[in-house]
Order: structure tokens, then C-alpha cells, then sequence
């Protein structure tokens, strides 16, 4: 769970309101051992990042997941996880991915944070996101259409703490970010209400090519 403003709006404006904003995949090279991150960021598409670049990003919550072992796809191919992360990494790594703001999941050509994970593991044989998020409530619509979003039948970040293929295995949280989580999804809460009634976002329509 992120700390920028979007990051509540991301996490509470579905029509199932979750507690997560982001997704990223975690490959871990086998010869030196050293963890990369690979995510999806609105300002630059996918890129890669050491744990140190990530962490100064402000984190809320982290919830580690991984797929259960139990699992069909799992049982056939005990490296599902790590190969999924390695093949996205190197794809990563060959071409620039930009962002898709229209959060089309179905095309690969620009990806979401949620689509870098489904992307990778259907390539490996198993479907994240049993089920997708609906988004329809006219105001948040409304905002998400000024910045491009199309798609409003998707893979919400929040979704994945809840699907049955995976299982938590770590999470960090203290209570002065749980709480200022717990403040910030207040106040989303008390803005989509607003945009439902109608209030609409302030902002330069002009500046919209250059961000």
C-alpha cells in the first residue's frame, strides 16, 4: 500500500473495496542471490529496481505472497514461481514496457502493475485474479475516464490478498502507518462520495500529454 494520494483512491474506488494499491514480483537471481523487484510505475512504465530503490518509495503496508504449494500447476512445476519472475524480468530487461493507463489487461503491449503479475504467471500456466474487480460507481468513473482509463472491469491490486491460489507468507506493518492507512481510506471514502454527487477533479486538462 503506497503513500501517495492515488494509492487510497487505487485501494477503495472499486466496487469491492480492498486495502492494497500495487503489485509487484519479486525475482531472485540464482547466481548471486540478489533480489530484484519488478513492477509497473505510472511515470515510466515497467522497470526494474534493487530493494534498497524500492524501499524509498513509501510504503504503508507490504504483504509478501506466494502461489500454494498444493497447488496442480505447482505440483507439476515446483519452480513456477521463480520462473514466472525470471521471464518477466528478462523481458523487462529487452524492451521498454510503458504504463497502461487504460488497464487493458487482455493486451500486453503496455502493462499495469496488476498486469506484470498475470502476464507473468499465465505465461507459466496459472491464472491469477479468480475473479476481476468491477468499478462503477459514476464518480470514480468519471476521474478514472479524465486520465485515460478505459476498462472498468479489471485486476484491481487489493484483489490478490484474497484470491485462492496464493497464500501469505509474510507482511510488514507498524501502527502509525496501519493508521495513517486507516485515515487515508476514510477520507477516499468521504471523496468518492463527493465525486458521486457530482464533484469533479481540478486539474490543467493541458498538462495532462506532458505527465
Amino acid at each position: 500500500r503506497g503513500r501517495a494520494e492515488v494509492s487510497a483512491l487505487i485501494s477503495r474506488g472499486n466496487d469491492f473495496p480492498g486495502n492494497f494499491s500495487h503489485v509487484a514480483l519479486v525475482y531472485i537471481d540464482e547466481k548471486t542471490k540478489s533480489p530484484y523487484i519488478i513492477e509497473s510505475h505510472i511515470e515510466k512504465g515497467v522497470a526494474i529496481s534493487g530493494v534498497a530503490e524500492y524501499e524509498k518509495d513509501k510504503k504503508l503496508r507490504m504483504m509478501i505472497l506466494r502461489p500454494r504449494k498444493e497447488l496442480p500447476q505447482l505440483l507439476l512445476n515446483p519452480t513456477l514461481g521463480h520462473n514466472a519472475a525470471k521471464n518477466i524480468y528478462e523481458h523487462a530487461q529487452k524492451l521498454h514496457i510503458p504504463y497502461d493507463f487504460k488497464m487493458d489487461f487482455k493486451d500486453s503491449s503496455a502493462m499495469f502493475c496488476s498486469e506484470v503479475v498475470s502476464y507473468a504467471y499465465k505465461k507459466e500456466g496459472l491464472h491469477l485474479w479468480h475473479h476481476l474487480s468491477t468499478i462503477s460507481d459514476k464518480g470514480v468513473v468519471n476521474w478514472l475516464q479524465a486520465f485515460g482509463v478505459t476498462n472498468f472491469i479489471t485486476q484491481m491490486p487489493s484483489d490478490l490478498e484474497y484470491d485462492p491460489a496464493l497464500m501469505v507468507v509474510a507482511e510488514y506493518k507498524d501502527s502509525e502507518t496501519l493508521f495513517k492507512d486507516h485515515m487515508d481510506n476514510a477520507v477516499m471514502d468521504a471523496l468518492i462520495t463527493e465525486a458521486n454527487k457530482g464533484a469533479t477533479l481540478d486539474y490543467n486538462i493541458w498538462m495532462l500529454p506532458v505527465a
